[in-house]
């Protein structure tokens, strides 16, 4: 599946590592996002949806993304480390088609604005990869 990851590919290549085994040490953070209530009758909106927790790589909605009904939009900003994060490769899959989503790159803000196409539950993605520092083996 393509993860938008193709500036770690050309880094490989520029710098003589292509066909080189690489390690992959990774962590990932997630959010999730629960509605208590009917919609539409008691369902508080989820106040804190676009709160920044500071993970070193986040995706921050720019409205509850639990009051986007099919049809509508939702803009996530991408942050890196805090800091807006250009070019990543940003998708959502609905729960029943759990293939991965062509996605949309974010723009120099870090912002991507993904359309939601049906109502139900949706996962937003994306895989952020940097250089590893040198690990030491004793």
């Amino acid at each position: 599946a393509d993860e938008g990851l193709d500036h770690v590919t050309a880094w490989r290549k520029e710098h003589g590592e292509p066909a080189k085994a690489g390690i992959e040490p990774y962590s990932r953070a997630v959010k999730s996002f629960v509605r208590v209530g009917t919609p539409g009758r008691d369902a508080r909106p989820a106040a804190n949806s676009g709160r920044v927790f500071g993970f070193p790589f986040e995706l921050v909605p720019e409205r509850d993304p639990l009051s986007v009904k099919a049809g509508e939009s939702l803009v996530v900003k991408a942050l890196v480390d805090g800091k807006a994060a250009e070019g990543l490769l940003v998708g959502a899959m609905h729960k029943g088609d759990l293939k991965n989503s062509d996605g949309k790159r974010t723009d120099a803000d870090g912002r991507v604005e993904l359309k939601f196409d049906r109502p139900g539950v949706w996962l937003v993605h994306a895989v952020q990869m940097r250089r590893a520092p040198a690990l030491t083996h004793s």
